[in-house]
């Protein structure tokens, strides 16, 4: 595990992609690889334009997938539309005046500010969103003080906001530090506060998923086996490729309980049953191979 609790998956997608490529002779139309930087590059986005230059012209379709620890292994997740949530962060900093811990009369808690700042944020997806749509707020950072008797004068806090529908595309954003101004006014603090949008909603073409989907069904045998409830909050770059490129992503399950290999994604313990890098390799022939014969 590295600092980010799980393995990088690069190496077990990179490997997929080294068998593939010695196993597809012939396959006839052209293919190309794009293989995503190591997972702690997440935040900083990755240079989406200079991939595609070297892809050359964009492509007629697009496919990727993403091994599941979410799903067992022999399992296909797949479905049209909305699979994974636009991905946004937000970093703030709450300025208090610290002191004495004996003393909160002569200080503006920064901590207790951002506690209350906290549990504001989550009344905006329980009272501020229709709860037809599916939207997340997470404070998933906060650090504050250095000494038990001592009122911090800052406090830090970083979180990441997801959802599917692009009509709150701006919302979040205006919401999130309309509810930190007014936490940190009512105290008599004052905040800096940064918002940056990371990843669209990932939207896979109706037709790619579809021949995805035929091509599991064939592999795995049993309707049991190619499941379309997948969506995820999480959020995945794939998502700029699929605004320009017709495509479908998808998950190919890796978990095995039997192995004690069935630890969630993030998790320090993660690890996959690699039976699943066969499959991998399997779905993308049988995918390029159907995609080319279609002309």
């Amino acid at each position: 595990a590295n600092s980010y609790g799980f393995r990088p998956g690069r190496s077990c997608h990179d490997a997929i992609e080294r068998c593939f490529n010695r196993l597809n002779n012939g396959i006839t139309g052209k293919h190309k690889w794009v293989l995503d930087a190591d997972i702690k590059g997440f935040f900083n986005n990755i240079a989406h334009e200079s991939i595609q230059e070297v892809i050359g012209s964009f492509p007629r379709g697009i496919i990727g997938l993403h091994l599941w620890n979410n799903l067992p292994l022999g399992t296909v997740g797949v479905r049209s539309g909305a699979l994974m949530a636009a991905t946004e962060r937000f970093n703030c900093t709450i300025l208090g005046k610290g002191g004495h811990g004996a003393m909160p009369h002569q200080t503006v808690d920064s901590l207790v500010v951002a506690a209350q700042i906290i549990n504001a944020l989550q009344t905006i997806v329980a009272r501020n969103i229709n709860p037809i749509d599916s939207a997340v707020v997470t404070v998933g950072e906060l650090k504050a003080g250095r000494a038990f008797n001592v009122i911090a004068d800052t406090a830090r806090m970083a979180g990441t906001v997801r959802y599917f529908n692009l009509a709150y595309q701006d919302y979040f954003a205006k919401r999130i530090e309309q509810v930190i101004a007014g936490v940190c006014e009512s105290h008599g603090a004052s905040y800096e506060f940064n918002y940056t949008p990371l990843y669209p909603p990932l939207i896979n073409d109706q037709k790619m998923a579809d021949l995805v989907k035929s091509v599991a069904e064939l592999l795995i045998e049993t309707p049991a086996g190619v499941v379309p409830e997948c969506q995820t909050m999480g959020g995945e770059d794939m998502s700029f490729f699929l605004q320009e490129v017709p495509g479908c992503y998808f998950f190919l399950g890796s978990a095995n309980a039997e192995k004690n290999l069935a630890y969630p994604h993030h998790h320090p313990r993660f690890d996959f049953d690699e039976t699943a890098l066969g499959m991998g390799v399997e779905m993308f022939m049988r995918c390029v191979e159907k995609f080319c014969s279609q002309g």
